[in-house]
């Protein structure tokens, strides 16, 4: 039972965090554009590295799909946010795979230094 209910808990976190994720990325931005160009991507980055790291860390046998479907949901964000307001870019759809790779990426590492 304990594979069932680590299956639960990373399904619980990774489906918050894409939660989270889809309403930062979905409502309408307010305010003045941040001082940084291009810091968005460096968001979009930390978002989707975020999003996959539950799953690299608990649940690696799953992690491929976890990867696809995140890259998928990356796509679908960027495809929706001009009908809300927003821009959809290509290198924000860039900057989420670079970090689902990175997430992917830090997640077996750290599961391989604390085994």
């Amino acid at each position: 039972m304990p594979f069932l209910n680590r299956h639960r808990s990373v399904d619980a976190a990774t489906l918050g965090l894409a939660a989270l994720i889809a309403w930062l990325t979905l409502t309408p931005v307010s305010g003045p554009p941040p001082a940084l160009s291009h810091i968005d991507k460096v968001y979009h980055l930390i978002a989707f590295g975020t999003l996959i790291l539950p799953c690299a860390l608990f649940s690696r046998e799953r992690l491929t799909w976890f990867m696809v479907c995140a890259l998928i949901f990356a796509g679908a964000i960027e495809l929706i946010q001009p009908y809300v307001g927003r821009s959809g870019e290509w290198l924000d759809f860039v900057a989420d795979g670079v970090g689902i790779g990175l997430g992917a990426w830090v997640g077996k590492a750290i599961h391989r230094i604390t085994r």
